[in-house]
């Protein structure tokens, strides 16, 4: 092996060892950044849209035309001292009807928008998700902290109650108590902690930060006060969702393909033309057109198949509806009732490491 192959060989296999990001390595995210982060990052966010391509991909393998068929036969007959041959050199096409072509292009691309909606929608309710763990970890680091102050003061405490128990100036069982308080105290410390590193280690690798060593948290999380709009103002704008109007195309695409296999009845048809020699003496040319006859198979399975996948995604639509509405609801009643309390909510969490 030549030096300049065990180089090479050597940079393929350091370069497949290394990671997106070194150890020891530390990482600045803030709010306002974080979505981009995770998207250049996240393999929740590869997936989501890899989905998609396969979708796109899909489309294209079904709408690809099939390829000419060319086929050579010899035929040769004898009778006593008689012979003769025949051969035939053919080319032969199956096209499909213009109609159903039609139709189905149609269908894929509706499907394909729905795919597309669907995929803005997962990425918007994913990003909503690793946000709310940027707050939800940032407060439980303001529990852990505070939890902390308050141990320190506990502690100092303990100490004053074991000085005035060896002056006799309080009771055993009194400092029993103020010690096993803090114990207490030290075992909510202690759960809150791990708590948070387990939410933390999940959110890292969701945002594809699982090497990184530290990731600190850059932006400061005010709580304001909340404006709430009327009900209806929130429910009229449920048919301008992402996840909407994936139904709704989802519910085309399968309009288009009940009207495709009603009209697949004869859904192709075969044309072929070829040169034909007789004994070489005789040259000509053959052509052809073949159509299935429609006689053992009416199409019927598939078309019941197809309305079917309409009446499913037509209820998955008036599921959707229905379910995004209550959750509004619940979410503005919730609201309201906290209202007070998260106006009057305006701390603040300083840079940290995660």
């Amino acid at each position: 092996m030549t030096i300049h192959r065990v180089f090479l060989s050597l940079v393929f296999l350091f370069a497949l060892g290394s990671k997106a990001f070194p150890q020891d390595s530390a990482v600045e995210i803030s709010f306002g950044g974080l979505s981009e982060f995770a998207t250049e990052n996240s393999p929740v966010v590869r997936v989501i849209n890899d989905d998609y391509s396969n979708e796109v991909t899909n489309k294209e393998i079904d709408l690809q035309f099939t390829n000419p068929v060319i086929s050579y036969s010899q035929e040769y007959v004898e009778n006593d001292s008689e012979e003769e041959r025949e051969q035939y050199l053919i080319l032969e096409k199956q096209f499909e009807m213009p109609w159903v072509y039609s139709l189905r292009r149609k269908s894929w691309n509706h499907q394909v928008e729905s795919a597309e909606y669907k995929k803005e929608q997962s990425i918007r309710n994913f990003m909503a998700g690793i946000r709310a763990d940027y707050v939800d970890i940032s407060l439980r680091e303001d529990k852990i902290l505070h939890l902390g102050e308050l141990r320190s003061i506990i502690t100092n405490v303990a100490d004053i109650a074991q000085s005035q128990r060896e002056e006799g100036a309080i009771s055993g069982v009194e400092g029993n108590l103020i010690r096993l308080a803090l114990s207490n105290l030290e075992s909510r410390i202690l759960q809150a902690s791990l708590e948070k590193r387990d939410i933390t280690s999940k959110w890292k690798t969701k945002i594809g930060a699982d090497t990184v060593d530290n990731v600190h948290l850059s932006t400061k999380i005010d709580f304001k006060p909340v404006n709430i709009e009327p009900v209806d103002a929130y429910l009229s704008m449920v048919p301008d969702t992402s996840g909407f109007r994936q139904r709704e195309r989802k519910i085309e695409a399968a309009q288009k393909r009940v009207g495709m296999q009603k009209t697949s009845i004869v859904p192709h048809f075969r044309l072929f033309g070829g040169y034909k020699t007789i004994n070489t003496d005789y040259n000509g040319y053959v052509f052809g057109l073949s159509l299935p006859i429609p006689i053992l198979n009416l199409n019927t399975p598939r078309i019941k198949k197809e309305y079917v996948e309409l009446n499913l995604a037509e209820n998955e639509l008036y599921s959707y509806k229905l379910g995004t509405g209550h959750e509004i609801q619940t979410k503005l009643r919730t609201i309201s009732d906290y209202k007070e309390s998260l106006a009057e909510l305006t701390r603040s969490s300083p840079q940290r490491s995660l």
